[in-house]
C-alpha cells in the first residue's frame, strides 16, 4: 500500500506489521535533507521492517508512451506534466491538447 509518513501511528494502532518491508521510492537525496523521512527510517527499524530503497523516477520513456497510445488509441491525447507537449503529437502519431 502506498502512504505518506504521516500515518504511522494508524499503521501502529491497525495494521499488523509483521512481515513487513517499507519500500522508499524517492530520490535518495531527500533523506538527507528531510527530518521527518529520516524519522521514518528510525522508524522502520524500530518495528523490524526492512528499509527498501527502489527508485522509481516517474518519467516514462518515449518507447513506452508510444506503446501505451497504441494499446489504448486514444481520439486526443493531453499531456501533462510535461515541458515540450507539442511534440507528443510527432513522436506518437495524434492529435494532443
Amino acid at each position: 500500500m502506498m502512504l505518506r509518513v504521516i500515518f504511522r501511528k494508524e499503521l501502529e494502532r491497525y495494521a499488523d506489521l509483521s512481515n513487513s518491508v517499507w519500500v522508499y521510492s524517492m530520490w535518495k537525496g531527500y533523506l538527507e535533507r528531510s527530518e521527518s523521512l529520516r524519522r521514518l527510517q528510525q522508524w522502520t527499524q524500530e518495528h523490524g521492517m526492512p528499509f527498501v530503497f527502489l527508485h522509481t523516477s516517474g518519467h516514462a520513456r518515449l518507447s513506452d508512451l508510444k506503446r501505451l497510445a497504441n494499446v489504448l488509441s486514444p481520439q486526443i491525447l493531453i499531456p501533462i506534466h510535461s515541458y515540450h507537449r507539442e511534440l507528443f503529437s510527432e513522436f506518437l502519431k495524434m492529435s494532443t491538447v
